[in-house]
Protein backbone atom coordinates (compact mmCIF):
# COMPACT_ATOMS: atom_id res chain seq x y z
CA UNK A 1 0.00 0.00 0.00
CA UNK A 2 1.30 3.34 -0.92
CA UNK A 3 2.10 6.42 1.74
CA UNK A 4 -0.73 8.23 3.35
CA UNK A 5 -2.19 11.13 0.59
CA UNK A 6 -4.60 13.42 1.74
CA UNK A 7 -7.50 15.96 -0.28
CA UNK A 8 -5.57 18.61 -0.52
CA UNK A 9 -5.53 22.18 -2.53
CA UNK A 10 -3.80 20.03 -4.87
CA UNK A 11 -6.46 17.59 -5.54
CA UNK A 12 -9.18 19.78 -5.45
CA UNK A 13 -7.79 21.59 -8.29
CA UNK A 14 -7.92 18.46 -10.26
CA UNK A 15 -9.01 15.70 -8.94
CA UNK A 16 -8.91 13.71 -11.71
CA UNK A 17 -5.18 14.07 -12.22
CA UNK A 18 -4.79 13.59 -8.78
CA UNK A 19 -6.88 10.58 -8.38
CA UNK A 20 -4.54 9.36 -11.95
CA UNK A 21 -1.89 9.54 -10.15
CA UNK A 22 -2.14 7.58 -6.93
CA UNK A 23 -3.85 4.71 -9.33
CA UNK A 24 -0.60 4.51 -11.34
CA UNK A 25 1.74 4.28 -7.96
CA UNK A 26 -0.48 1.62 -6.28
CA UNK A 27 -3.49 -0.69 -6.80
CA UNK A 28 -4.60 0.62 -3.27
CA UNK A 29 -3.53 4.09 -1.71
CA UNK A 30 -3.99 4.78 2.03
CA UNK A 31 -6.36 8.49 2.27
CA UNK A 32 -7.31 10.45 5.12
CA UNK A 33 -10.58 12.51 4.45
CA UNK A 34 -11.30 15.94 5.50
CA UNK A 35 -13.03 14.90 8.99
CA UNK A 36 -9.99 13.09 9.77
CA UNK A 37 -11.01 9.13 8.71
CA UNK A 38 -7.91 6.57 7.56
CA UNK A 39 -9.26 5.01 4.63
CA UNK A 40 -8.45 2.47 1.59
CA UNK A 41 -8.97 4.03 -1.80
CA UNK A 42 -8.93 1.39 -4.55
CA UNK A 43 -8.67 3.32 -7.80
CA UNK A 44 -8.31 0.86 -10.84
CA UNK A 45 -11.06 -0.26 -12.64
CA UNK A 46 -10.87 -4.16 -12.84
CA UNK A 47 -10.35 -3.34 -8.98
CA UNK A 48 -13.14 -0.91 -8.52
CA UNK A 49 -15.67 -3.15 -10.78
CA UNK A 50 -14.52 -6.78 -8.88
CA UNK A 51 -14.85 -4.98 -5.33
CA UNK A 52 -18.42 -3.27 -6.28
CA UNK A 53 -19.42 -6.90 -6.64
CA UNK A 54 -17.81 -8.48 -3.61
CA UNK A 55 -20.78 -9.78 -1.35
CA UNK A 56 -18.20 -9.42 1.94
CA UNK A 57 -18.28 -5.78 1.88
CA UNK A 58 -20.82 -4.05 3.87
CA UNK A 59 -22.83 -1.18 3.55
CA UNK A 60 -23.46 -1.15 7.09
CA UNK A 61 -21.14 1.25 8.49
CA UNK A 62 -22.37 1.12 12.07
CA UNK A 63 -20.13 -1.65 12.65
CA UNK A 64 -17.06 1.09 11.88
CA UNK A 65 -16.65 4.10 14.26
CA UNK A 66 -14.25 5.83 11.96
CA UNK A 67 -17.44 6.78 9.49
CA UNK A 68 -19.11 7.87 12.69
CA UNK A 69 -17.41 10.71 13.18
CA UNK A 70 -18.22 11.71 9.82
CA UNK A 71 -21.99 11.87 10.33
CA UNK A 72 -23.92 14.17 12.66
CA UNK A 73 -25.24 12.89 15.58
CA UNK A 74 -28.53 12.80 14.16
CA UNK A 75 -28.73 10.53 10.91
CA UNK A 76 -31.82 10.06 8.53
CA UNK A 77 -32.78 5.78 8.75
CA UNK A 78 -31.04 3.47 6.52
CA UNK A 79 -32.18 3.44 3.35
CA UNK A 80 -31.35 1.94 -0.31
CA UNK A 81 -27.69 3.04 0.24
CA UNK A 82 -26.42 1.81 3.45
CA UNK A 83 -28.48 -1.48 3.95
CA UNK A 84 -27.49 -5.31 2.94
CA UNK A 85 -29.98 -7.77 1.68
CA UNK A 86 -32.10 -9.12 2.71
CA UNK A 87 -33.06 -5.49 3.64
CA UNK A 88 -31.81 -4.37 0.46
CA UNK A 89 -33.42 -6.59 -1.25
CA UNK A 90 -36.45 -6.18 -0.04
CA UNK A 91 -36.15 -2.63 -0.28
CA UNK A 92 -35.23 -2.41 -3.71
CA UNK A 93 -37.85 -4.56 -5.05
CA UNK A 94 -40.76 -2.14 -3.54
CA UNK A 95 -39.90 0.85 -5.85
CA UNK A 96 -38.56 -1.05 -8.86
CA UNK A 97 -41.45 -1.31 -10.39
CA UNK A 98 -41.45 2.71 -11.06
CA UNK A 99 -38.14 2.35 -12.53
CA UNK A 100 -39.12 -0.08 -15.50
CA UNK A 101 -38.33 0.97 -19.15
CA UNK A 102 -42.17 0.97 -19.83
CA UNK A 103 -42.88 3.02 -17.00
CA UNK A 104 -40.33 5.68 -17.76
CA UNK A 105 -40.87 5.62 -20.94
CA UNK A 106 -44.67 6.65 -20.48
CA UNK A 107 -43.01 9.85 -18.17
CA UNK A 108 -40.71 10.91 -20.73
CA UNK A 109 -43.10 13.18 -22.44
CA UNK A 110 -43.65 15.43 -19.09
CA UNK A 111 -39.82 15.01 -18.62
CA UNK A 112 -39.75 17.07 -21.99
CA UNK A 113 -42.49 19.28 -21.32
CA UNK A 114 -40.54 20.14 -17.85
CA UNK A 115 -36.86 21.16 -19.95
CA UNK A 116 -39.01 23.08 -22.65
CA UNK A 117 -40.97 25.17 -20.00
CA UNK A 118 -37.66 25.92 -18.23
CA UNK A 119 -35.56 26.71 -21.00
CA UNK A 120 -38.80 28.85 -22.89
CA UNK A 121 -37.78 32.11 -20.57
CA UNK A 122 -34.14 31.93 -22.13
CA UNK A 123 -33.68 34.28 -25.37
CA UNK A 124 -31.67 33.86 -28.25
CA UNK A 125 -28.41 36.62 -27.98
CA UNK A 126 -28.84 36.91 -24.09
CA UNK A 127 -26.57 35.50 -21.39
CA UNK A 128 -27.85 32.80 -19.12
CA UNK A 129 -26.18 31.15 -16.00
CA UNK A 130 -26.91 27.60 -17.07
CA UNK A 131 -26.73 25.83 -12.99
CA UNK A 132 -29.33 28.30 -11.60
CA UNK A 133 -31.72 28.57 -14.13
CA UNK A 134 -30.99 24.76 -15.90
CA UNK A 135 -29.58 22.23 -14.53
CA UNK A 136 -30.63 23.18 -10.77
CA UNK A 137 -34.55 23.52 -11.62
CA UNK A 138 -34.28 20.45 -13.72
CA UNK A 139 -33.85 17.76 -11.34
CA UNK A 140 -36.21 19.91 -8.77
CA UNK A 141 -39.06 19.74 -11.45
CA UNK A 142 -38.73 15.78 -12.77
CA UNK A 143 -38.08 13.67 -9.28
CA UNK A 144 -41.26 15.98 -7.76
CA UNK A 145 -43.74 14.90 -10.56
CA UNK A 146 -42.44 11.47 -11.16
CA UNK A 147 -42.70 10.99 -6.73
CA UNK A 148 -45.77 13.15 -6.33
CA UNK A 149 -44.28 16.12 -4.37
CA UNK A 150 -44.82 19.33 -4.32
CA UNK A 151 -42.12 21.21 -6.21
CA UNK A 152 -42.04 24.25 -3.96
CA UNK A 153 -41.08 21.72 -0.86
CA UNK A 154 -38.46 19.62 -3.56
CA UNK A 155 -37.09 22.90 -3.97
CA UNK A 156 -36.61 23.52 -0.37
CA UNK A 157 -35.34 19.66 0.53
CA UNK A 158 -32.61 20.15 -2.31
CA UNK A 159 -31.37 23.80 -0.92
CA UNK A 160 -31.19 22.45 2.52
CA UNK A 161 -29.80 18.89 1.40
CA UNK A 162 -26.75 21.28 -0.88
CA UNK A 163 -24.45 21.45 2.56
CA UNK A 164 -24.59 17.28 2.70
CA UNK A 165 -22.00 17.08 -0.01
CA UNK A 166 -19.35 19.84 0.86
CA UNK A 167 -16.97 19.60 3.67
CA UNK A 168 -16.16 21.77 6.41
CA UNK A 169 -19.67 22.26 7.44
CA UNK A 170 -20.10 22.52 11.08
CA UNK A 171 -21.39 19.53 12.53
CA UNK A 172 -24.22 21.83 14.26
CA UNK A 173 -25.16 23.12 10.55
CA UNK A 174 -25.35 19.58 9.32
CA UNK A 175 -28.09 18.27 12.02
CA UNK A 176 -29.90 21.56 11.52
CA UNK A 177 -30.24 20.43 8.36
CA UNK A 178 -31.10 16.86 8.43
CA UNK A 179 -33.52 17.74 10.85
CA UNK A 180 -35.40 20.40 8.51
CA UNK A 181 -35.48 17.84 5.35
CA UNK A 182 -36.76 15.62 7.99
CA UNK A 183 -39.72 17.87 8.88
CA UNK A 184 -40.44 18.83 5.53
CA UNK A 185 -40.69 14.89 4.00
CA UNK A 186 -42.70 13.75 7.14
CA UNK A 187 -44.79 16.88 6.42
CA UNK A 188 -45.61 16.17 2.67
CA UNK A 189 -45.88 12.41 3.44
CA UNK A 190 -48.62 12.99 6.08
CA UNK A 191 -50.20 15.52 3.23
CA UNK A 192 -50.14 12.24 0.63
CA UNK A 193 -51.60 10.17 3.03
CA UNK A 194 -54.59 12.11 3.36
CA UNK A 195 -54.90 12.20 -0.68
CA UNK A 196 -53.04 9.72 -2.27
CA UNK A 197 -52.66 9.58 -6.36
CA UNK A 198 -51.39 7.67 -8.90
CA UNK A 199 -47.53 8.48 -8.21
CA UNK A 200 -44.38 6.85 -6.44
CA UNK A 201 -45.21 8.35 -3.07
CA UNK A 202 -48.82 6.96 -2.91
CA UNK A 203 -47.16 3.21 -3.61
CA UNK A 204 -45.06 3.58 -0.82
CA UNK A 205 -47.54 4.80 1.88
CA UNK A 206 -49.00 2.01 0.22
CA UNK A 207 -46.28 -0.35 0.76
CA UNK A 208 -45.95 0.63 4.53
CA UNK A 209 -50.13 1.14 5.37
CA UNK A 210 -51.40 -2.05 3.59
CA UNK A 211 -49.17 -4.58 2.96
CA UNK A 212 -46.50 -4.04 5.71
CA UNK A 213 -42.97 -4.15 3.91
CA UNK A 214 -41.98 -1.07 4.99
CA UNK A 215 -41.48 0.65 7.94
CA UNK A 216 -42.43 4.36 8.91
CA UNK A 217 -38.57 4.92 8.88
CA UNK A 218 -38.10 3.32 5.98
CA UNK A 219 -40.84 5.17 4.12
CA UNK A 220 -39.04 8.87 5.58
CA UNK A 221 -35.43 7.32 4.52
CA UNK A 222 -36.46 6.31 1.08
CA UNK A 223 -38.24 8.77 0.13
CA UNK A 224 -35.58 11.70 1.55
CA UNK A 225 -33.12 9.79 -0.24
CA UNK A 226 -35.00 9.51 -3.85
CA UNK A 227 -35.44 13.30 -3.39
CA UNK A 228 -31.59 13.95 -2.69
CA UNK A 229 -30.21 11.79 -4.91
CA UNK A 230 -31.70 13.46 -8.09
CA UNK A 231 -30.83 16.62 -7.33
CA UNK A 232 -26.77 16.20 -7.38
CA UNK A 233 -26.06 13.89 -9.78
CA UNK A 234 -28.15 15.09 -12.69
CA UNK A 235 -27.54 18.59 -11.92
CA UNK A 236 -23.62 18.16 -12.24
CA UNK A 237 -23.67 15.75 -15.24
CA UNK A 238 -25.46 18.17 -17.06
CA UNK A 239 -23.63 21.20 -16.35
CA UNK A 240 -20.35 19.43 -16.56
CA UNK A 241 -21.34 17.80 -19.90
CA UNK A 242 -22.44 20.94 -21.66
CA UNK A 243 -19.02 22.16 -20.80
CA UNK A 244 -17.13 19.63 -22.42
CA UNK A 245 -19.39 19.60 -25.16
CA UNK A 246 -18.97 23.85 -25.49
CA UNK A 247 -15.26 22.93 -24.91
CA UNK A 248 -15.23 20.17 -27.76
CA UNK A 249 -16.79 22.14 -30.71
CA UNK A 250 -16.51 19.36 -33.01
CA UNK A 251 -17.84 16.80 -31.15
CA UNK A 252 -21.19 19.57 -30.54
CA UNK A 253 -21.25 19.94 -33.77
CA UNK A 254 -21.55 15.79 -34.21
CA UNK A 255 -24.37 15.86 -31.91
CA UNK A 256 -25.97 18.27 -33.52
CA UNK A 257 -26.02 16.40 -36.94
CA UNK A 258 -26.65 13.06 -35.17
CA UNK A 259 -29.14 13.69 -32.16
CA UNK A 260 -29.09 9.81 -32.05
CA UNK A 261 -25.76 10.02 -30.44
CA UNK A 262 -27.80 11.56 -27.64
CA UNK A 263 -27.29 8.45 -25.35
CA UNK A 264 -23.98 7.83 -26.12
CA UNK A 265 -22.90 10.96 -25.76
CA UNK A 266 -24.59 10.86 -22.38
CA UNK A 267 -22.91 7.67 -21.02
CA UNK A 268 -19.48 9.65 -22.50
CA UNK A 269 -20.31 12.78 -20.21
CA UNK A 270 -21.00 10.68 -17.53
CA UNK A 271 -17.46 8.66 -17.69
CA UNK A 272 -15.76 11.74 -18.06
CA UNK A 273 -17.32 13.97 -16.25
CA UNK A 274 -18.24 11.27 -13.13
CA UNK A 275 -20.76 13.72 -10.74
CA UNK A 276 -19.86 11.02 -8.01
CA UNK A 277 -15.81 10.82 -7.42
CA UNK A 278 -16.30 7.69 -5.15
CA UNK A 279 -19.14 5.50 -4.08
CA UNK A 280 -20.46 4.77 -0.69
CA UNK A 281 -17.72 3.89 1.22
CA UNK A 282 -17.73 -0.22 2.01
CA UNK A 283 -16.83 -1.98 5.10
CA UNK A 284 -15.24 -5.67 4.74
CA UNK A 285 -16.41 -8.21 6.87
CA UNK A 286 -13.57 -10.48 5.82
CA UNK A 287 -10.35 -9.80 4.72
CA UNK A 288 -10.44 -8.44 1.46
CA UNK A 289 -7.42 -8.52 -1.20
CA UNK A 290 -6.67 -6.14 -3.66
CA UNK A 291 -3.72 -6.82 -5.70
CA UNK A 292 -1.70 -8.38 -2.48
CA UNK A 293 -3.12 -5.42 -0.22
CA UNK A 294 -5.16 -6.73 2.47
CA UNK A 295 -7.96 -4.89 4.04
CA UNK A 296 -8.68 -6.23 7.21
CA UNK A 297 -12.53 -6.54 8.43
CA UNK A 298 -14.13 -3.34 9.54
CA UNK A 299 -11.73 -1.32 7.95
CA UNK A 300 -12.75 2.03 5.58
CA UNK A 301 -12.95 1.49 1.89
CA UNK A 302 -13.38 3.67 -0.36
CA UNK A 303 -14.05 2.92 -4.44
CA UNK A 304 -12.66 5.61 -6.92
CA UNK A 305 -15.51 5.28 -9.36
CA UNK A 306 -13.83 8.25 -11.24
CA UNK A 307 -10.50 7.11 -11.51
CA UNK A 308 -11.44 3.59 -12.58
CA UNK A 309 -12.98 5.75 -15.79
CA UNK A 310 -10.34 6.70 -16.50
CA UNK A 311 -8.21 3.44 -16.61
CA UNK A 312 -5.91 3.06 -19.62
CA UNK A 313 -6.56 -0.07 -19.51
CA UNK A 314 -9.99 0.14 -19.76
CA UNK A 315 -10.72 2.87 -21.61
CA UNK A 316 -8.35 4.07 -24.81
CA UNK A 317 -6.95 7.35 -24.54
CA UNK A 318 -9.43 8.36 -21.21
CA UNK A 319 -8.86 12.18 -21.12
CA UNK A 320 -10.32 12.47 -24.82
CA UNK A 321 -14.04 13.11 -25.04
CA UNK A 322 -15.73 10.95 -27.67
CA UNK A 323 -19.70 10.69 -27.48
CA UNK A 324 -18.89 7.69 -30.15
CA UNK A 325 -16.54 5.68 -27.86
CA UNK A 326 -18.15 1.90 -27.06
CA UNK A 327 -15.98 0.45 -24.62
CA UNK A 328 -16.01 -0.43 -21.41
CA UNK A 329 -19.03 0.33 -19.29
CA UNK A 330 -18.42 3.47 -17.06
CA UNK A 331 -18.84 3.09 -13.46
CA UNK A 332 -20.74 6.39 -12.60
CA UNK A 333 -23.75 4.79 -12.03
CA UNK A 334 -22.08 1.92 -9.91
CA UNK A 335 -22.37 -1.97 -10.36
CA UNK A 336 -23.72 -4.66 -9.25
CA UNK A 337 -26.78 -4.93 -6.47
CA UNK A 338 -26.33 -1.50 -5.58
CA UNK A 339 -26.14 0.35 -9.14
CA UNK A 340 -28.24 3.36 -9.39
CA UNK A 341 -31.98 2.49 -9.37
CA UNK A 342 -32.59 6.16 -11.03
CA UNK A 343 -29.83 5.59 -13.62
CA UNK A 344 -32.48 5.24 -16.54
CA UNK A 345 -34.47 8.03 -15.38
CA UNK A 346 -31.49 9.98 -15.05
CA UNK A 347 -30.25 9.34 -18.81
CA UNK A 348 -33.78 10.51 -20.11
CA UNK A 349 -33.41 13.61 -18.51
CA UNK A 350 -29.82 14.41 -19.48
CA UNK A 351 -30.68 13.32 -23.38
CA UNK A 352 -33.77 15.34 -23.39
CA UNK A 353 -32.15 18.18 -21.91
CA UNK A 354 -29.04 18.54 -23.61
CA UNK A 355 -30.87 18.00 -27.36
CA UNK A 356 -33.51 20.20 -26.68
CA UNK A 357 -30.79 23.26 -25.42
CA UNK A 358 -28.78 22.70 -28.49
CA UNK A 359 -31.44 22.34 -30.83
CA UNK A 360 -33.14 25.32 -29.44
CA UNK A 361 -29.34 27.72 -29.51
CA UNK A 362 -27.13 26.83 -32.71
CA UNK A 363 -25.11 29.38 -31.60
CA UNK A 364 -24.95 28.48 -28.09
CA UNK A 365 -21.08 28.93 -26.75
CA UNK A 366 -19.23 29.91 -23.40
CA UNK A 367 -19.55 32.88 -22.09
CA UNK A 368 -16.35 35.61 -22.95
CA UNK A 369 -14.24 35.97 -20.76
CA UNK A 370 -14.42 37.64 -16.94
CA UNK A 371 -16.76 34.50 -15.62
CA UNK A 372 -14.22 32.00 -13.44
CA UNK A 373 -15.39 28.46 -13.35
CA UNK A 374 -15.75 27.65 -9.71
CA UNK A 375 -15.94 24.35 -8.32
CA UNK A 376 -17.90 22.76 -4.99
CA UNK A 377 -16.00 22.69 -2.17
CA UNK A 378 -16.15 18.99 -1.84
CA UNK A 379 -13.44 15.91 -2.08
CA UNK A 380 -16.20 13.69 -3.25
CA UNK A 381 -18.51 15.14 -5.71
CA UNK A 382 -17.51 17.56 -8.46
CA UNK A 383 -19.82 19.88 -9.50
CA UNK A 384 -19.74 23.36 -10.89
CA UNK A 385 -20.56 26.70 -9.27
CA UNK A 386 -22.37 28.29 -12.28
CA UNK A 387 -21.71 28.27 -15.77
CA UNK A 388 -22.25 31.21 -17.78
CA UNK A 389 -22.76 31.00 -21.21
CA UNK A 390 -24.20 33.30 -24.60
CA UNK A 391 -27.34 31.78 -26.32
Amino acid sequence: MSERHSFDRTYRDDPIATLGQWREEAAVTQVITPAGTPTALVTRYADVRALLLDKSLSMNGEQDLARMQELSSQELPKDLVDSDPPDHTRLRRIVAGAFTPASLQAFKPRITEIVRDILEPLHQGSQADLVSQVTTPLPIAVIADFLGFPRPSAAEVKRLSDILFLDGIPPAEVSSSIAQITQIVTREIAAKRRQTGNDLLSDLIEAREHRQTLSEAELLSMTTLMLIAAFQNVTHALTSGILQLLSNPEQLALLRARPALAPQAVQEILRHASPGLFSTRRFPTTPVIVQETVIAPGESLLLSLASANYDPLAFTEPDRFDITRNEAQHLSYGHGIHYCLGAALANIELEVAIVELISRFPNLRLADAGHELAWLDSYKSRGLQNLHVCL
